[in-house]
């Protein structure tokens, strides 16, 4: 419903991969040290299937690019750079990807 809610991004692509990243046993309340719902670890995946939802999340935030009008929003943006994040840390990641995802937030 708002294409940029970042932290529903975050859930979303925590629960497509598996990872435990949702799970956050911080505090909430800290607005000097908020809690870090990217730290994630590696999810237990198989390479298929990591490839699977990893692929369905880079579709979902293309439609999203695509249907969105306001180009003033960065969630789909960041979403393009949080995945390349998560595909470097399954060792997976292409660098020329990443920079093309951070070129096009600051575009």
């Amino acid at each position: 419903m708002n294409p940029d809610d970042w932290e529903c991004f975050l859930h979303y692509l925590g629960c497509l991969l598996e990872d435990g990243s949702i799970w956050c046993d911080e505090a909430v309340n800290d607005p000097v040290h908020p809690p870090k719902f990217v730290s994630c670890k590696v999810s237990h995946l198989s390479d298929e299937q990591f490839d699977s939802q990893i692929s369905i999340a880079s579709t979902f935030i293309r439609k999203l690019q695509t249907d969105t009008v306001d180009n003033s929003i960065r969630c789909p943006y960041l979403a393009t750079i949080e995945i390349e994040r998560r595909r470097h840390l399954r060792g997976k990641g292409n660098d020329n990807d990443l920079m093309d995802g951070i070129v096009q937030y600051f575009c």
